[in-house]
């Protein structure tokens, strides 16, 4: 802990953080499991691959990207009009927000239980052997903070976590 607030960070492939950030995905689905329970701030990765770029033009992410405030683009061709997400807007290599993992669980018992919307299913990989960490409370940060990531749970640099502390206090102030 660097200061008042023990903040780890985890990287995301977008669109992913920002679905998290907006709160239309509540579940990350990872391949191990973890034991930390607290705050987190929410990574955007560097890497936003074609196949990642692809899902932002198909349901539910087309709609729930609007809803995160992601510009649409339109195109018209002949004859139709095509309604796309505009993903040189999606924020990469940044802390877009900050959130609370209050649990982790195995996919296979949320499949089991029935626990998962369609939107939620079509937002992680659910397949055997898998976990989902899920997160409660999270903020989206008013503007990005720009940084490297790294894979797994990770610290942020000291002047990017005092940034992430100055926002919980100021937020704190106003609640």
């Amino acid at each position: 802990m660097r200061g008042h607030f023990a903040i780890k960070a985890l990287s995301f492939t977008q669109p992913y953080g920002t679905l998290v950030t907006a709160r239309e995905k509540i579940l990350e689905t990872r391949s191990k499991p973890t034991s930390y329970r607290g705050l987190v701030a929410i990574h955007a990765a560097k890497n936003f691959p074609q196949w990642a770029r692809s899902l932002c033009q198909e349901e539910p992410f087309v709609s729930s990207l609007k809803k995160a405030g992601i510009p649409v683009l339109r195109e018209s061709f002949s004859f139709d009009e095509h309604e796309g997400i505009a993903v040189s807007r999606i924020p990469l290599q940044a802390i877009i927000g900050i959130g609370f993992l209050a649990d982790c669980v195995s996919t296979e018992s949320l499949l089991h239980g029935r626990q998962l919307s369609g939107k939620e299913r079509s937002f992680g990989d659910f397949s055997p052997d898998r976990w989902a960490y899920r997160f409660e409370r999270v903020v989206a940060l008013p503007e990005p903070i720009f940084c490297k990531g790294a894979q797994g749970f990770w610290t942020p640099p000291p002047d990017v976590y005092t940034k992430l502390e100055n926002f919980i206090v100021a937020r704190a102030a106003v609640a």
